[in-house]
């Protein structure tokens, strides 16, 4: 999970992830799938842009933006090749710990005015075994009996669900051709992983396998309309899904059978679909002036609750939820659903998937129409660049979001940047509609909104980059995983970049170089988790979401207390206050080295540490157990990871041996979501999600390269 400047949310749903200018985040969660499904042999450059970038990029560029630039055959690697006929091609073969497997190959060519680029990777691994560093996801608790009665006889890749096993089966491919101005492509990716330690083995088994899933095709035109205007024309077919396996264990809420579980092993599903028009033109007025714009429309079918047929009353269940036709009320004869059974039952029965084609009844169109104008102006050392953007969505009406960048250019190597950027998140559609008696969903949540004010110092020495951020972050109408539009959010940064390029110590070896990274991030929220707060259940149990609460009284941490002994005293004006979001460490340093050995070596070493953290709000540790205390509950320790990779020049090839966690550290990151599951290992956990999540220790992934 990626906290991009420092903001906390359940999904990396904040960031705008593209390869060559085309969106990749999921439809239904808009959540940022960085993992090892993307090839990367055919990458050209990676484009990364922080902070709001709504002006050009639309909705859901919040925190910034990744962009992966592919060779398409455009231009050849080698400047000495031919200019009308040329080819590379890469492929590169992985094997390392945990049984990690990968082949990655990619090429690109230009005959004549044709140009042709594939790339594909195909990533399989058993990932480390975890089982052992968190009470609640050992093999205690995946085989107990008591609590998966029937259900821990399934298997999954071979392996039945009572015990530890976290796989992963990914992958992707990209692929275009190009004549003239016309370019035709397709993206096509597959993430579908196990859970790992993110739910507690008395709930979950992580022995599963949920797959997001991205197929893209498009059609580009880029035009010379004159010698000072050109345009780009885009249109986008996609379709993606985001469903999986589930095995659950819910805590039989009856006195004295809490050991027990209602148990359900499902298949969550969901289909969306989007056709994308995007048009765009660049008109240079004259030297010093230049406009940018552009419009959009997008229809988006997307699924409204996800297809679990069987599971507990309030989902969505396509056995018997036809197009036209009455439902099937079976609640008389299977209260708790029809996939729902009891761990003391000797089987647990498996009943058939949901149909391969969701009902139209469970499918909402939205539409998106939207435009920017930005301009450049440059005067002498003076570079100024307004942007605005308008957009309308039928679902929550309009946003208009503008964007200012003023540049000073002091000298031919340094420059001072200051810049305001708006932008607005949309709300995902899993909290929209993808609700039932376990999660909120709200059909009337509003775009979150950001303005961020930034001031960027860069300088370029003789043999040294520096590079300098201050920048402040306000967030209104704050999308919570509770679906709530509730608060407001801030965050300060701080950011120091430097990379020193020094003469090399070793003879006939190319210059290495050095850099070094700090930063400094406080994230504050008007919300705060009452965990002092009555506790309202639903059957089955969990966190009742008012337990948030906006501003405090003069009361304080006493509140509940006193009006626990005097409920008819009237409320207190309640004033704005704010608190450490958490998850986030404060402070943050990377430092790394890359030493060239002759011809023959490459050595690159790297250290990262982050400082102590303390937990989300609503984490489950922070709270410390004493009666009106919401103070910093649990901190994580600091740590410090060594990373390195050994590159062998070979005649025919490049070796590359790569080291994950050199010292073998042991650490953790925050749980994720709610992070509720707690830490009283010896009994059943408070909620769904894991609280802590440990890290792997010391593994290897060896590399062959070869290009030609």
């Amino acid at each position: 999970m990626g906290y991009q400047r420092g903001y906390r949310t359940p999904f990396m749903s904040r960031t705008l992830f593209m390869i060559d200018s085309k969106i990749q985040n999921d439809m239904y969660t808009q959540e940022a799938e960085l993992s090892r499904q993307i090839p990367m042999s055919n990458i050209k450059r990676v484009e990364v842009l922080y902070g709001p970038a709504s002006a050009a990029y639309g909705p859901n560029a919040f925190q910034g933006i990744i962009n992966i630039i592919t060779h398409d055959g455009s231009e050849p690697k080698d400047k000495n090749s031919q200019a009308d006929s040329y080819s590379s091609t890469k492929v590169s073969l992985q094997a390392g710990s945990y049984k990690t497997r990968s082949i990655d190959a990619g090429t690109f060519a230009k005959v004549g005015e044709w140009t042709f680029a594939a790339s594909g990777k195909l990533f399989t691994s058993d990932e480390p075994d975890l089982s052992n560093r968190v009470g609640f996801n050992t093999n205690y608790w995946y085989s107990n009996p008591t609590v998966w009665g029937g259900n821990r006889y399934y298997t999954n890749e071979g392996k039945t669900l009572s015990s530890y096993h976290d796989p992963t089966r990914n992958y992707g491919t990209v692929v275009s051709v190009a004549h003239g101005g016309l370019k035709l492509g397709a993206i096509l990716w597959s993430r579908n992983e196990g859970y790992g330690v993110k739910y507690p083995g008395d709930r979950a088994q992580n022995n599963g396998l949920w797959e997001v899933n991205n197929k893209q095709a498009y059609i580009e035109y880029n035009s010379t309309i004159t010698s000072s205007l050109s345009s780009n024309t885009l249109f986008t077919y996609r379709e993606s899904a985001f469903r999986g396996q589930w095995s659950e264990a819910e805590p039989d809420w009856n006195a004295g059978r809490e050991s027990y579980s209602y148990l359900s092993q499902t298949y969550w599903g969901n289909q969306n679909k989007s056709w994308l028009f995007n048009y765009n033109l660049d008109y240079k007025v004259n030297s010093f002036f230049q406009l940018t714009g552009g419009v959009k429309f997008e229809r988006r079918d997307m699924t409204k609750q996800f297809d679990i047929p069987g599971y507990w009353p309030g989902s969505y269940n396509s056995w018997n939820q036809y197009e036209g036709k009455q439902a099937l009320d079976l609640t008389s004869q299977y209260p708790n659903g029809v996939a729902v059974q009891h761990s003391s039952d000797p089987f647990y029965i498996k009943l058939p998937d949901g149909k391969k084609r969701m009902p139209g009844n469970n499918i909402s169109q939205v539409y998106d129409m939207g435009g920017y104008l930005i301009g450049t102006f440059e005067i002498g050392k003076f570079r100024f660049s307004p942007g605005l953007r308008y957009d309308h969505n039928s679902l929550y009406g309009d946003a208009v979001n503008p964007r200012v960048t003023g540049i000073y250019k002091y000298s031919r190597t340094g420059a001072i940047k200051l810049l305001y950027g708006e932008a607005f998140q949309e709300p995902a559609y899993i909290l929209l509609y993808g609700g039932w008696s376990g999660r909120k969903a709200n059909e009337k949540l509003k775009p979150e909104k950001e303005r961020t004010t930034e001031l960027i110092f860069m300088q370029q020495f003789y043999n040294w980059l520096t590079e300098v951020s201050l920048y402040y972050s306000r967030y209104e109408n704050v999308i919570k995983e509770t679906a709530k539009n509730e608060g407001s959010r801030k965050i300060y940064g701080l950011e120091f970049r430097n990379k020193l390029l020094l003469d090399n110590p070793i003879s006939n070896s190319s210059k290495m170089d050095i850099f070094f990274y700090y930063t400094f991030t406080e994230a504050l929220s008007e919300t705060y988790f009452n965990f002092d707060a009555p506790r309202t259940n639903w059957t089955p149990s969990g966190v009742n979401p008012e337990d948030w609460t906006l501003g405090t009284t003069a009361l304080g941490k006493y509140e509940n207390a006193v009006y626990a002994q005097n409920p008819d005293l009237p409320p207190l004006p309640r004033n704005k206050s704010y608190h450490s979001l958490g998850d986030i460490s404060p402070h943050k340093v990377s430092l790394g080295i890359n030493l060239p050995i002759k011809d023959i070596l490459n050595i690159n070493i790297r250290a990262n540490y982050v400082g102590p953290r303390q937990l989300y709000l609503s984490n489950a540790l922070r709270d410390k157990g004493e009666f009106g205390q919401r103070d910093k509950g649990i901190i994580l320790d600091n740590y410090v990871l060594f990373n390195g990779a050994f590159s062998f020049n070979l005649k025919y090839t490049t070796l590359v041996l790569k080291v994950f966690n050199m010292l073998n550290h042991s650490y953790y990151h925050p749980g994720q979501e709610a992070a509720d599951a707690g830490n009283n290992y010896y009994e059943r956990s408070l909620s769904y999600r894991n609280s802590i999540l440990p890290q792997p220790g010391r593994y290897f992934l060896l590399t062959l390269n070869f290009e030609f």
